[in-house]
């Protein structure tokens, strides 16, 4: 019995002192690793502050572009509104312009005045600076301004009377234009021929016009106006987006017409526009209906 509690006592005791020592090893171990993990944390955490740092300057920068968009947009908007009180303040004058000639040539248009033209040069004004410039163009057409006496006001009404033709222009052409592709060909002959009357070759859209006003008389079986208008452009233009299909109309309307000679002529004239298989095709018909 005493041999069996010796063992068991060198046992617990030999037991003890190994966990001591694998204890010790492992916890030196670990506090070996300690500072690694220490210094690991340090720059995860400097590394964090600078990335906070630099969200905080673009955060910073970012107001700052704000503030400045935000001054310049108020800046802006306080310039139109100082222009709109000026342009406010402009047709208030002419308008005092305009009440005080109809005191001098009378409210009936239908009584000839020589201040007539006067008048409708500051209706004409009044229209455009309002942004009603077909009513604007309609006021204006009626002065011939090399004709009268403007002093030093001449070469102001000559800008706003071609700035006046110019948006009327424009305008006109687009309200034909919709018309035209609801197919109202009428209405947009209508609106085509009063821009044509603000209109001219110097302007972008002058060949797209003319070419419009063929296509809607073509449409309507009007096939006089409508050649003058694909001729008309054939002649403004030596090149044009327009050439090839002008000169296909042109060939087509001749035909109509029973002018064979002239429309053989375009025919073979489109074959330089990359239209040879149709061109050839009609070219030959014509000549058949020719030597019968």
């Amino acid at each position: 019995m005493a041999k069996v509690l010796r063992f068991f006592f060198i046992s617990t005791i030999i037991f003890a002192t190994l966990f001591f020592i694998f204890f010790n090893l492992y916890f030196k171990a670990q506090l070996s690793g300690l500072p690694k993990r220490i210094k690991d944390l340090e720059l995860r955490l400097q590394e964090s502050e600078s990335k906070n740092s630099d969200l905080l300057q673009e955060l910073t920068l970012k107001e700052s572009e704000l503030s400045d968009l935000k001054h310049k947009y108020e800046e802006r908007i306080s310039r139109l509104e100082n222009v709109l009180k000026a342009k406010e303040k402009e047709i208030e004058q002419l308008n005092s312009q305009m009440e005080a000639l109809n005191k001098k040539v009378g409210k009936s248009e239908s009584v000839p005045c020589p201040n007539n033209d006067y008048l409708n040069l500051i209706l004409g004004d009044v229209e455009l600076s309002k942004g009603k410039f077909v009513k604007s163009a309609e006021f204006f057409e009626k002065v011939d301004i090399s004709d009268i006496d403007l002093g030093g006001l001449k070469g102001y009404y000559e800008k706003r009377k071609e700035r006046s033709f110019e948006k009327a222009g424009r305008e006109l052409y687009l309200q034909g234009l919709k018309a035209f592709e609801s197919k109202k060909y009428r209405e947009a002959i209508n609106y085509f021929l009063k821009s044509l009357k603000y209109s001219n070759k110097e302007i972008y859209y002058f060949d797209d016009l003319l070419y419009y006003l063929g296509l809607a008389y073509f449409r309507i079986d009007n096939y006089i106006e409508s050649l003058s208008f694909f001729k008309k452009l054939l002649h403004t233009y030596q090149f044009s987006d327009y050439t090839d299909e002008s000169l296909l109309k042109v060939a087509q309307i001749y035909e109509k017409l029973g002018d064979l000679e002239d429309a053989l002529f375009y025919y073979k004239l489109l074959k330089s526009y990359g239209y040879s298989k149709i061109a050839d095709k009609k070219i030959e018909e014509i000549q058949k209906r020719m030597q019968r």
